[in-house]
């Protein structure tokens, strides 16, 4: 037996999704739970693509015993395509019994949850900033930095109001701005990865990501067999004179300018009464 809708009568629902819509933006991500009664705990539960509740196609499937304790399981999708707008349905089953709840995805080209560039570049012992820029209707949603390269199974770095001082990340929502920034001070290596925005309520995750390079501070050397990293000498690293010897030399400089000019003077002097004194012989001869 198959039902279409979220329960058996208005007192006591089986299956439900707070939202029916949920809005995502192109190359992002998006995640919203799917809530049963405690009473089909364990029925088999997934969910389902199509506008027709009796030819969708089964998208996931999972125990509802995996997780009791939460009694819901997620729809989560990353890397949004415009064409995987549609229409979903979150699907539970039992015996014969067979329940659905629908929702409508839409995924819009127009951003929701943005960073200007998706890959960030820091150095080794620096310190950089992400900025994630989100629409005025996501104010009141929990912002999160989460690292790892699944959407699904990614950690919690941060999140807002939570950080104290002298914690390595740190995210602070500027709500006047629309903007939250994550800054990530004493960068090292392992800081390398993928990460993600995240804005997430009780019900809807929504998300971008972004990778974080962190380069060396100087070039890579390698290491000599003692340990010790060799070292390659350039002009720049021969010795310098100093201030005395480079004065001396300067001394010297001119004081043989000052000897050459000398004796050219005394030359030339002795040239010109020479030549005086043969003209004067001339000159008394005539």
């Amino acid at each position: 037996m198959t039902i279409g809708g979220c329960c058996d009568d208005a007192d006591s629902p089986l299956l439900w999704i707070l939202t029916s819509e949920i809005t995502g933006q192109e190359g992002g991500a998006i995640s919203i739970q799917c809530h049963h009664s405690e009473d089909f705990k364990f029925i088999s539960k997934y969910w389902q693509r199509g506008l027709e509740w009796n030819s969708c196609e089964t998208l996931t499937s999972v125990t509802f015993g995996e997780d009791q304790s939460q009694r819901s399981f997620p729809l989560s999708r990353s890397r949004l395509d415009m064409t995987d707008s549609g229409h979903y349905w979150c699907v539970g089953e039992y015996s014969e019994v067979k329940l659905g709840t629908p929702l409508e995805l839409r995924v819009k080209a127009s951003s929701l949850l943005w960073i200007n560039d998706s890959v960030v570049t820091g150095i080794r012992g620096g310190m950089v900033s992400i900025r994630c820029h989100y629409t005025q209707d996501y104010k009141c949603y929990v912002k999160q930095w989460c690292k790892g390269e699944e959407w699904n199974s990614c950690e919690i770095v941060a999140q807002a109001m939570t950080w104290k001082v002298g914690d390595k990340v740190r995210l602070d929502d500027d709500e006047s701005q629309d903007i939250f920034t994550v800054n990530v001070s004493a960068l090292e290596m392992t800081d390398a990865g993928h990460y993600w925005c995240i804005m997430e309520n009780n019900e809807v995750k929504l998300g971008t990501a972004v990778k974080l390079i962190v380069k060396e501070v100087l070039p890579s050397t390698e290491t000599s067999t003692s340990g010790i990293p060799p070292t390659v000498q350039t002009s720049s690293d021969m010795p310098s004179l100093s201030h005395k010897e480079k004065a001396f030399i300067s001394l010297a400089i001119m004081g043989s300018s000052l000897i050459l000019f000398l004796a050219l003077s005394i030359i030339l002097k002795r040239y010109v009464t020479k030549m005086k004194g043969e003209l004067y012989v001339i000159i008394t001869t005539i």
